[in-house]
């Protein structure tokens, strides 16, 4: 979860869904403040900056009822809080020494914010695995907010807190959700199932669900196996056809490019020099780790059921949270109407958005789009990448500004400088997530225009795409 250097003062892990990635095409991520080593932003969040492992990384920070500072994850508020305080003397965040273990936290507290109570229950006793001290008979559970009275349902086998709203007396249930080291407050009118076993989806009802379903559209189907067969084959080819054009483009680097395509791979990334072998080596393992990745949401593999379906509001779009502790790919129900070339596409722009885990690899954000290719027959398909290669060319030339992602007109104007600029452009482009799915794509282009021809006859419906959107 988190690993800190006495010795050095230095923190050498903090887990990954901690963390938040500011979107740099949104102002809202510009801190307004600066105070007390805290980060203030204009809607209401507070962090803190962490050298982690030698990178700076952003974590947000609450404040609990015993006034100390705890990290929490957004995504994830049901995961144990990291207790922290800052050293004036260097300057910098630490692990707080008055705090020696974690203990789980609780995603919709707000829902048994009203029991809460801030005098620790008699004896300071040191909570179990699941966070639940015992005194006497009774158990407790302490949350951001206080201590939490639980009530054990035998018959039901759930603990529950019992709240009064409007003098009428309400049972919120409460669950431990081992897959995140945390704990679950249940609106009183929800009755989703439980799922359970290695290969169940996970994430139901969770903060991120109800981001999505609040903003983005409804959720049709969470899992694979609870797709239509028609549609679950489709993505399965998809997947299947990203993987393989992931280690198509490692194999293809691997084997050496020719002159001509050297030289297109320098410019389509805005290089000034030719790439340098270390470069050519650090994009093959950034492809692999694509094709490995993918894997897992094969039929065999351990993120099978990390797919959900979800009916767009408005617009087209697919789309990860970069720090979701369960890996999911939220797929735009318009989307699943483009060909599998084209959805395959989208789960290699969307996985590249999770590997910044890693740190040998760049952040992958969302400057610009390229859009989809048209893919009517293999001709046209072999244009639309050629189509979509001169384009990308002219933008690592500075040649060409694309349509910037940003509304801000402040951030678009230095994103244009950005790219304008030959000592910077290279540096936005490594970042852009669409530029590395579609430089797979052209590295793999033979063999995509191929498998694209194969799985022609499979797709229920086939046409000339329009451009798609991602984040």
């Amino acid at each position: 979860m988190a690993s800190w250097n006495p010795s050095t003062h230095t923190w050498e892990s903090i887990a990954f869904y901690y963390e938040v990635i500011p979107d740099p095409s949104l102002l809202e991520w510009r801190p307004v403040r600066q105070a007390n080593g805290k980060l203030h932003f204009s809607f209401g969040l507070e962090g803190i900056r962490l050298s982690v492992n030698g990178l700076q990384r952003l974590y947000p920070v609450v404040t609990n009822f015993r006034n100390e500072t705890l990290i929490a994850s957004m995504n994830h508020p049901e995961s144990p809080m990291i207790p922290v305080c800052f050293n004036q003397t260097r300057q910098q965040w630490e692990p707080s020494l008055l705090v020696h273990y974690l203990t789980p936290g609780i995603a919709d507290e707000d829902l048994i914010r009203s029991e809460a109570q801030s005098t620790a229950p008699g004896v300071r006793l040191k909570p179990n695995a699941q966070g639940i001290v015992v005194v006497g008979a009774q158990a407790y559970l302490m949350g951001e907010y206080g201590w939490y009275r639980l009530i054990w349902r035998a018959p039901e086998r759930e603990w529950g807190v019992s709240t009064r709203t409007a003098g009428a007396e309400q049972w919120v249930r409460v669950t431990y959700q081992s897959e995140v080291d945390g704990w679950q407050a249940h609106s009183p009118s929800s009755s989703q199932p439980l799922q359970s076993g290695p290969l169940a989806y996970v994430g139901t009802g969770d903060r991120l669900e109800s981001e999505v379903q609040d903003a983005m559209g409804m959720i049709l189907y969470r899992g694979r196996e609870r797709l239509p067969g028609s549609l679950r084959d489709k993505i399965d080819r998809a997947i299947e056809f990203a993987m393989q054009t992931a280690s198509g483009a490692a194999q293809s680097l691997r084997a050496g490019l020719s002159v001509q395509d050297q030289l297109t791979l320098q410019q389509r990334l805005g290089m000034d020099a030719p790439l340098t072998p270390a470069r050519l080596q650090e994009l093959q393992t950034l492809f692999k780790a694509i094709a490995a990745d993918l894997a897992r949401y094969r039929p065999s593999g351990s993120h099978v059921q990390q797919i959900v379906i979800i009916a767009e509001k408005s617009g087209d779009v697919s789309f990860v949270s970069a720090t979701d502790r369960h890996r999911r790919i939220f797929i735009g129900q318009k989307h699943l109407s483009l060909s599998t070339a084209n959805l395959a596409h989208i789960f290699l722009h969307e996985d590249l958005h999770f590997l910044h885990e890693n740190a040998q690899f760049h952040r992958a954000f969302d400057y610009f789009y390229h859009g989809s290719y048209v893919d009517t027959d293999a001709r046209a398909l072999s244009r639309s990448i050629d189509n979509i290669g001169q384009t990308a060319v002219n933008i690592g030339r500075g040649r060409q500004i694309p349509n910037l992602l940003t509304q801000h007109s402040q951030i678009r104007n230095e994103q244009i400088t950005q790219l304008g600029s030959s000592t910077t452009r290279a540096e936005l482009l490594a970042h852009n997530a669409d530029t590395q799915a579609h430089l797979m794509i052209w590295l793999d282009r033979l063999k995509f225009i191929q498998r694209s021809s194969n799985s022609s006859g499979s797709d229920a419906s086939r046409g000339n795409a329009t451009a798609n959107t991602h984040r």
